[in-house]
């Protein structure tokens, strides 16, 4: 099942929609108190948590793998506040978990990391509203620079002594590089931190609306439903739960598309003799006196079904996990 690597990366930026459109309340208590997220924060605030991104492979109903892919401790810090808006800092503090491979890379890039930039962090520098909704990065096109960087050296290890033809490698290059890598990792994490902040909703309230972002000149689109789930009292905390549901002709489509795009072998072959389907669901945790989140986690299921054999199938569970118990 190696070669089904290449469709969970593929499909990995077909989370987060990068527009939100035909919003509509399909359920609403007129005589509910509405519930509304605000960041009551403050200049020199410190917030530290886990961030955690983690893969689970199945076949058939038993589970084949289970790998973390990062395993860190972060922090924000806000540096700066007014009464438009805050100035956030997000840095990785240090990683966890690390196996011997990554760790040599790691300190590798690392020692490079500081010739090339002259410093030794990536400290990511983005804006919120004065409630908290994330606005944009600072200096968006210089952290994916280095992000690039990252990702060349991860490639000089990865393709070392590939049997890989070059123009292949370079495919993958084109296609999974350092903006690929902060679309799909630092910017799930940082705007699914933010995305619920200054929204007003009750207990029995659902929001439905359309999610869509586009790849590879195809327009994947989720149908998404946004929802309380739960109020405690006690924690003084709020659950909010989002379902985002895709449909299958169109991440085949995808799928297709990409991979012969990439490669010309057993890779794409591999994948299309599976029909593909991807379901997305979100739990979020925020303090309802400060807005900052305690628990926040990312929930992608892509289920291949064998297109000969439908007993034959393979579930990949990925997660984006981001908690304040360190």
């Amino acid at each position: 099942m190696k070669n089904l690597f290449l469709f969970f990366v593929i499909i990995t930026n077909s989370i987060f929609g990068q527009d939100v459109s035909d919003a509509v309340w399909i359920a609403r208590d007129s005589t509910a108190t509405p519930i509304s997220i605000i960041s009551y924060w403050n200049k020199n605030d410190v917030k530290e948590y886990r961030f955690i991104h983690k893969k689970r492979i199945y076949e058939k109903d038993s589970l084949k793998s289970e790998k973390y892919d990062f395993n860190a401790i972060a922090k924000f810090e806000v540096v700066d506040s007014t009464e438009k808006k805050y100035l956030i800092n997000f840095t990785f503090k240090n990683e966890i978990e690390t196996d011997s491979n990554k760790k040599e890379f790691l300190e590798n890039a690392s020692n490079d990391f500081i010739e090339q930039f002259g410093e030794s962090d990536i400290v990511v520098q983005y804006e919120i509203s004065e409630v908290g909704t994330f606005l944009d990065f600072i200096d968006k096109e210089k952290l994916i620079e280095k992000f690039d960087f990252l990702m060349d050296k991860a490639y000089e290890i990865k393709f070392k002594n590939t049997k890989i033809k070059e123009k292949d490698i370079k495919k993958i290059k084109n296609i999974y590089n350092g903006k690929y890598l902060f679309q799909t990792f630092l910017e799930v994490f940082i705007t699914n931190f933010h995305n619920l902040h200054g929204l007003k909703m009750g207990i029995d309230d659902t929001l439905n609306f359309k999610e869509t972002i586009v790849t590879n000149d195809i327009n994947i689109v989720g149908d998404c439903y946004l929802y309380i789930n739960s109020t405690d009292s006690v924690t003084n905390e709020i659950e909010y739960q989002v379902e985002k549901y895709y449909e299958d002709e169109v991440i085949n489509s995808l799928v297709q598309k990409v991979s012969n795009n990439v490669f010309n072998n057993g890779v794409s072959e591999a994948l299309k003799v599976y029909n593909w389907n991807m379901f997305v669901k979100t739990y979020s945790y925020l303090q309802i006196d400060t807005g900052w989140p305690t628990f926040l986690k990312v929930l992608k299921e892509t289920t291949g079904t064998k297109k000969t054999d439908e007993k034959e199938t393979t579930l990949t569970q990925e997660y984006w996990i981001i908690d304040s118990d360190l």
